[in-house]
This record gives C-alpha cells, structure tokens and sequence, in this order.
C-alpha cells in the first residue's frame, strides 16, 4: 500500500484505475506521479500505456528508461490525462513500481511546459 506521503514527483505506480474516454469501463494501469498536494490529500498522476496511439494519446511521451521506472516494455505517459488521486482513491492495491530517470523526468517537465 502507498499513502500520499509516500510519493513524490517521478514516482511510477502501480494498479491505478483509468477509466477509457468512450465507454462506462477502464482497467488498472501504471502511473506517474507528476504532483503531490500534502494540504488538499491527493496526488496528480498521468496514466502509463503500453502502446501510443495517436488518435487518443498524441502526445504521449516515451519512457525510454523503462526498467527504471519498473516497467517491463516500452511505454508512453498520457500527457494529457492528468488524474487526481486521494488517499482513497489510492487504496491498498497500489504499490510503487520505480521511478523515473533524471532523462525521462526532465523530458517530461520540458513536455509538459510547451
């Protein structure tokens, strides 16, 4: 289990649930933690996927250190599907799986304020 406290900026979770943009449906997915709000109780993460698809997710970013980061393949940040996450919401499923590089976390920053 991981608490809100347990996380900073980078941080790469697992087992967070996605919900798909076009149906009542998601799956548990990976996550990165882009920001942490200690004061409001709830953490801001971008959802992992395994492939980039570019009518859904064109600016997805690439994890190019990916074992770093606990993944077991290559796999893209949504850039564009920030989600916030309170303790609840974490639950006791989720865990940490890595963190990302200095690279890809700075490839990140550099994306996002484009």
């Amino acid at each position: 289990m991981v608490s809100i406290s347990d996380v900073a900026p980078g941080d790469v979770l697992r087992d967070i649930w996605v919900d798909y943009a076009d149906e009542d449906a998601g799956k548990e997915r990976p996550a990165v933690v882009l920001v942490v709000e200690n004061d409001a109780g709830r953490v801001g993460v971008l959802p992992v996927y395994s492939r980039r698809n570019k009518t859904y997710r064109p600016d997805a970013l690439a994890i190019e250190d990916w074992a770093q980061a606990g993944l077991d393949h290559l796999s893209y940040i949504d850039t564009d599907n920030m989600l916030y996450l309170t303790a609840l919401r974490l639950g006791d499923d989720v865990t940490l799986a890595g963190h990302l590089s200095d690279t890809d976390l700075v490839r990140l920053v550099d994306k996002l304020s484009d």
